[in-house]
């Protein structure tokens, strides 16, 4: 499943990209040290306009934030004359951004994919090791109930066994009893 989820990631992500002409524009609004800073200055930029708006880490370790993908100059800059005010103030310029942004995305939302993914076999395996655990348990059952009945058939039988003894022990007894008597008859008539 893995294998064919990244085929298609590849299809519809990154393939197109490949199309694209080798330069792209992009509006830098801000750069920060931090990416919490960096984050809140997207949301500020997402507030005032409908273009996408996306954070780069930098090669020194710094935070940009840029606004829109434009395939020409001017189409950036139509776009950075009427944004606005908040934008403006932050003294955003033009900039050519390669290509490999867009594939560093691809593989960020793959590694993305990739962790959801791990979770989800962890969850299967999960699951997996539930359903054996409770066929273990069903099978538990199963041989305590026949325990259970194999007790009470053990209890049955030694029930039985009892009042076959207690019978036996009686016959016994009266059987004694009858000798005595007629041991003490005959005992009394030979006198």
């Amino acid at each position: 499943m893995k294998i064919y989820f990244k085929i298609f990631l590849f299809c519809i992500l990154i393939q197109p990209s490949f199309c694209l002409e080798n330069k792209i524009y992009s509006i830098s609004v801000c750069t920060t040290s931090s990416k919490e800073s960096a984050n809140i200055c997207k949301e500020n930029i997402l507030k005032t306009s409908n273009l996408e708006a996306f954070v780069q880490e930098n090669l020194n370790k710094s935070y940009s934030v840029y606004l829109g993908k434009f395939t020409t100059y001017d189409e950036a800059k139509k776009v950075l004359n009427n944004s606005s005010n908040f934008i403006k103030k932050q003294k955003p310029f033009i900039k050519e951004i390669e290509n490999n942004i867009k594939i560093k995305e691809i593989e960020r939302k793959i590694k993305e994919v990739d962790e959801e993914i791990r979770i989800l076999d962890e969850k299967i395996i999960n699951v997996n090791e539930k359903e054996k655990a409770l066929a273990e348990v069903q099978r538990m059952e199963s041989e305590k109930v026949l325990a259970d009945e194999l007790r009470k058939k053990t209890e049955l039988e030694a029930q039985k066994i009892k009042e076959e003894n207690k019978k036996a022990l009686a016959e016994f007894q009266k059987n004694k009893e009858e000798k005595e008597k007629s041991f003490s008859r005959s005992s009394k008539n030979g006198k």
